[in-house]
C-alpha cells in the first residue's frame, strides 16, 4: 500500500504486546499514525519512527512501557509533527525538551505517565505550540522548567498532578508570567476541548470550565469560551426568577454567582429569537473581539440543542429545543437611566461630561474597529461601575455591517422608541449614523436631566429645541455667578454636538455669559438649519477669534 496515509496499530487489549522490529510499511504518505497496545521492547528506536520522519503529522502512542525519554527520541526524527499524544505511557522520571525540538507541533497531550517528576523545555523548544495539555502526571509536583518561554502557546492545562502543584504553582506566581496565554487551567480536572476527549464525566467538565471562567475575570485580555448549560444553571439556580437582574425584547438577564463569590451576567435569548447555528457563531464570532473599558466585556457563550418532552396539540413529543445564551462581565452600578435627573438631585456635571466622553470612545470603537452597529444605544443600555465609568451593553440586538457602509434591514425593526434615527425607523436603513441619532438624544437627556425627548418622529423638534435652549439658558444665569465658569465651555460644545446629531431643526442658539468661552464652538458652522445665533457677554478676546475664523462667512446661511 504505497499511497497509505492513515494506520491504526491496536492490540486486543492494553496488556498484548506488539512487535514493531519487523514493520516497515512501504508508504510514503504516512501522515496519521495511532498505536495502541504494549511495547515488545522498551525503546521507540523503530524503522516505521525513522522510514517515515519526513511526512508523519498526526502521532498517538498509547500503553507503552518505555526505558527512555520518547520526547528526546521523536524530536530528533519527526521535525514535520504536528500533533503528538502521549497516553498510559511508561518512561524515564525526566522529559526534557531540547532547543528546536518539534519546530512544527501544535498540540502535546500529555496524560497518564505515573514514572514522570519532571518536565523542562529549554529555549527555543515548540516554537509553533498552540496547545499544551498535562493530565494525571501524579508524580509531577513542580512547574515544568521554562514553560513561561513558550510564546506561542494559547491553551495550557494542567490538570490532576501532584498535590502539592498548585502550591508550586502559586509560589512562582506563574498566573504572572503566563499572561499571554489565553487559556490557563491548573486544577485537578481532566478535560481537552469537551468532557469525552480524556474520559471526563459531565460533573469534572463543568468544574474545570467553570475554573477557567474563574481565571478569565482576572486576566482581562482572556478569550471568551464555549460553556456547557449545566454549568450556567448551576450559577444561576436554574435561571431562577430570583437571578433576575433584567429583561428586554431578545433575552432575559441573570446574575450567575461564581463559587469564589465573583458575578457574571448571563444573558438567555428568548425562544421565539433564538439564532440557527450558523447565524449565532457569526454573532459570537464578532463578540470575541471586542474589547474596550467602555464596552461590557464578553466571556463565553452556550449554544446546546437537547431533546425534550414538550407538549404540542394537547400531545407530549419530542422536540429539539435549541437554547442559546451570551455571558458578560458583571456591573454593579445600574444602568444610566437611573442617574438622570436634574443636577441637584442626579450627577454632577463633570461626571456627566465624563460619562458622555466615555460613551463616545466606546461608540467610536464599536464603528470603526469591530464594524458594529448597535441600534439600541439608551440609557437603559449604558451600565456604571463603581468608578462611574460608563459601558455599552446589550448587543443582542446587534446589527453587524462587515462589507456595506450601510443595508436595508427587511425584517422586523428592532430598537427603542425615542432613540431610533427616523430612517431606520421608516426604511430600515441601518448605517453608523442609526447610533450617532440614539447618542444625541442621549446627550441631550443627559444634559437636561429630563427624559423628555419627543416620542414620535412626525413631532415638529421646534417646540423640543426651544426647550432644551431655554433650560440651558435659565441654569446658567441661576448658576453662574456662584460657579465655575470654565466648566460650560465643555457643557457647550456637548450641547453643540447633542443637538445636530439628533439632527434637531434648531433656528436659534443662544450663547451667554461664558466669561472664560475665549474660542469659536466647535462645529458651529455646520448647524445648517440654524436662523438665529446670539453670542453675548464671552470671554474679552472670543470676537478677535471669531473675526480672524472668518466665522462670518462661514455663517451665511444663519439670518
Amino acid at each position: 500500500m504505497p499511497l497509505l496515509s492513515d494506520l491504526l496499530l491496536s492490540a486486543k487489549d492494553e496488556n498484548e504486546p506488539l512487535c514493531f522490529e519487523a514493520l516497515k510499511p512501504r508508504s510514503t504518505e504516512l501522515h496519521r499514525l495511532i498505536i495502541r497496545g504494549q511495547w515488545a521492547k522498551g525503546t521507540l528506536d523503530y524503522p516505521i519512527f525513522r522510514t517515515h520522519s519526513k511526512h508523519l503529522k498526526y502521532l498517538s502512542l498509547s500503553f507503552c512501557n518505555l526505558e527512555e525519554d520518547p520526547l528526546r527520541m521523536l524530536a530528533s526524527h519527526l521535525l514535520d509533527l504536528t500533533y503528538l499524544r502521549l497516553n498510559n505511557v511508561h518512561s524515564a522520571n525526566k522529559l526534557v525538551l531540547l532547543a528546536e525540538a518539534f519546530p512544527k507541533l501544535k498540540t502535546l497531550i500529555l496524560k497518564q505517565m505515573p514514572d514522570v517528576n519532571q518536565i523542562k523545555f529549554l529555549d527555543g523548544a515548540l516554537p509553533c505550540i498552540e496547545g499544551l495539555y498535562i493530565v494525571s502526571l501524579l508524580k509531577l509536583d513542580k512547574v515544568p522548567q521554562g514553560i513561561e518561554s513558550l510564546s506561542s502557546l494559547k491553551k495550557v492545562w494542567l490538570m490532576n498532578l501532584h498535590k502539592d502543584f498548585e502550591t508550586q504553582w502559586n509560589k512562582n506566581r506563574m498566573h504572572q508570567k503566563m499572561l499571554h496565554v489565553a487559556e490557563v487551567r491548573t486544577t485537578g480536572c481532566t478535560s481537552l476541548c469537551n468532557g469525552d476527549e480524556l474520559g471526563l464525566s459531565e460533573m469534572d467538565y463543568v468544574a474545570c470550565k467553570l475554573g477557567i471562567l474563574e481565571d478569565m475575570l482576572e486576566a482581562p485580555s482572556a478569550t471568551p469560551i464555549s460553556l456547557p448549560l449545566e454549568l450556567l444553571k448551576a450559577i444561576t439556580c436554574s435561571f431562577a426568577d430570583s437571578r433576575e437582574i433584567g429583561r428586554g425584547g431578545y433575552g432575559v438577564v441573570y446574575k450567575g454567582l461564581l463559587p469564589s463569590g465573583k458575578m457574571i451576567a448571563v444573558k438567555k435569548l428568548f425562544g421565539i429569537h433564538v439564532l440557527d447555528d450558523n447565524k449565532f457563531r457569526n454573532e459570537v464570532c464578532y463578540l470575541m473581539d471586542v474589547n474596550h473599558p467602555n464596552i461590557v466585556r464578553f466571556l463565553g457563550y452556550c449554544a446546546e440543542t437537547r431533546m425534550e418532552v414538550v407538549e404540542v396539540n394537547e400531545k407530549h413529543v419530542m422536540a429539539e429545543l435549541p437554547t442559546r445564551l451570551l455571558c458578560f462581565e458583571y456591573v454593579r452600578y445600574k444602568s444610566l437611566d437611573t442617574h438622570i435627573s436634574d443636577e441637584s438631585s442626579g450627577l454632577d456635571w463633570r461626571t456627566r461630561y465624563q460619562v458622555i466622553r466615555g460613551i463616545c470612545h466606546g461608540l467610536l470603537y464599536l464603528h470603526d474597529k469591530c464594524s458594529i452597529v448597535h441600534l439600541d444605544l439608551k440609557p437603559e443600555n449604558i451600565l456604571m461601575d463603581d468608578n462611574m465609568v460608563p459601558k455599552i451593553a446589550d448587543f443582542g440586538l446587534s446589527r453587524i455591517f462587515a462589507e456595506q457602509e450601510s443595508r436595508i434591514i427587511t425584517s422586523t425593526r428592532v430598537g427603542s422608541l425615542g432613540y431610533v434615527a427616523p430612517e431606520y425607523l421608516n426604511n430600515g436603513l441601518i448605517t453608523t449614523k442609526s447610533d450617532i441619532f440614539s447618542f444625541g438624544v442621549l446627550v441631550i437627556e443627559l444634559m437636561t436631566g429630563r427624559k423628555n425627548y419627543p416620542q414620535s418622529v412626525d413631532t415638529s423638534f421646534q417646540c423640543f429645541t426651544e426647550k432644551v435652549l431655554g433650560s440651558w439658558m435659565k441654569r446658567l444665569e441661576t448658576t453662574a455667578p456662584t460657579c465655575k465658569l470654565e466648566i460650560y465651555s465643555e457643557q457647550i460644545n456637548i450641547m453643540d454636538g447633542g443637538l445636530p446629531c439628533i439632527q434637531v431643526f434648531n433656528q436659534s442658539l443662544h450663547i451667554v455669559l461664558l466669561l472664560k468661552l475665549d474660542k469659536v464652538p466647535q462645529g458651529i458652522e455646520f448647524l445648517s438649519s440654524l436662523k438665529k445665533l446670539w453670542l453675548r457677554n464671552l470671554h474679552k478676546d472670543f470676537k478677535t477669534q471669531w473675526n480672524q475664523k472668518g466665522m462670518h462667512q462661514k455663517m451665511l446661511h444663519v439670518l
